[in-house]
């Protein structure tokens, strides 16, 4: 566990490279870099400077930059105590609202303030001087916040790595769930770099009947592709797509 410092890297796909401040760790091999600034890889939904994360990966060692830890997953730190709270609704999340506008929402509404806000917006209200439309910016982020975060979390969880989870999120935002559960095969037509054989391998871990009309459709249509793309054929023998 530590605090996300800085980007000093991003590509279009997610994948970032940064500092991290690590605060514990139970990797004993690890243990020297405690309270220290460690480079971090891998791909990632999000990265907030100065907010606190939890990352699961491996170790690695780059000839030209040195020790490296290679993040597999990952998983935000909820602000619980009052000054977290203050900092978080004052980072770059939340443009506009500044530490004291932050300070004044925890001292209005509390330890529980994200929950509250979440729970119902019009608590903000309560706030001296707080706009309407700070208020909207403050609700909508922190729901976007959240729900790209428990995607990204179901994904992984399903059997995504990182940046195939990344690419799905990015590709259907807050219909994902609804989306993987009335066909999970629908993915690899929608999703550029998904494949059969990636969703096949997540839909036997979902116990999806392997005679399922999607699978064999899917099935199929990978079969075609396959021979076609291998023999350079634009016309296929029903018995050699049966028999592959």
């Amino acid at each position: 566990m530590g605090n996300f410092r800085q980007t000093i890297f991003q590509s279009d796909k997610g994948y970032i490279i940064g500092l991290f401040k690590v605060k514990s760790t139970d990797i004993e091999s690890m243990n020297n870099y405690v309270n220290k600034l460690i480079t971090i890889t891998g791909y990632f939904h999000e990265l907030i400077e100065n907010e606190n994360y939890y990352f699961k990966g491996e170790e690695a060692f780059h000839p030209k930059y040195g020790f490296q830890f290679n993040v597999k997953e990952y998983e935000r730190v909820k602000p619980e105590d009052k000054d977290g709270i203050v900092e978080f609704l004052s980072s770059d999340l939340f443009p506009g609202i500044g530490e004291k506008v932050a300070t004044k929402i925890v001292e209005t509404l509390g330890e529980n303030t994200l929950d509250e806000i979440l729970n119902d917006k019009n608590c903000l209200y309560l706030v001296p001087k707080l706009g309407s439309k700070k208020i909207d910016l403050i609700y909508d982020t922190l729901v976007k916040y959240e729900e790209s975060h428990k995607m990204i979390v179901y994904l992984t969880e399903l059997g995504f790595v990182m940046k195939d989870a990344l690419l799905v999120y990015n590709t259907y935002k807050s219909h994902t769930i609804e989306i993987i559960e009335n066909n999970i095969y629908s993915l690899i037509d929608d999703v550029d770099g998904i494949n059969f054989i990636k969703i096949d391998n997540i839909a036997k871990k979902m116990n999806i009947e392997s005679d399922s009309i999607e699978r064999i459709k899917a099935c199929i249509f990978y079969i075609m592709k396959d021979l076609t793309f291998k023999s350079g054929d634009i016309y296929l023998y029903l018995d050699d797509i049966y028999n592959k």
